[in-house]
């Protein structure tokens, strides 16, 4: 008789944003991995687009006046976190104005 080894797999469900860890000899209960709400970036807002469970997806916009400094989009990794670092509104410069 052969002893077969199982390896864990991991396997993500996007569908239920669920961790599941598969073993045929351990019953682990599904992990729900959840990034939490996303910071707006000051003189701006963020939109969260699918939640704030695993694969989750933010957009990032300015107000009026501003230009956005960063990554537009994030997603919410395994670990928890959001992907990137929530971006920054920088106010728009005169470079669009003659000295005239």
């Amino acid at each position: 008789m052969f002893l077969e080894i199982h390896k864990e797999v991991l396997r993500k469900q996007k569908s239920e944003k669920l961790l599941r860890v598969y073993n045929p000899h351990v019953c682990i209960p599904l992990l729900k991995v959840d990034c939490g709400e996303p910071m707006p970036p000051s003189n701006g807002t963020v939109t969260v687009l699918s939640g704030t469970l695993y694969g989750a997806e933010v957009s990032y916009e300015c107000n009026t006046g501003f230009k956005l400094d960063g990554n537009a989009s994030n997603v919410c990794n395994l670990t928890g976190q959001w992907e990137q670092g929530t971006p920054t509104c920088q106010p728009l410069g005169d470079e669009n104005l003659t000295g005239d």
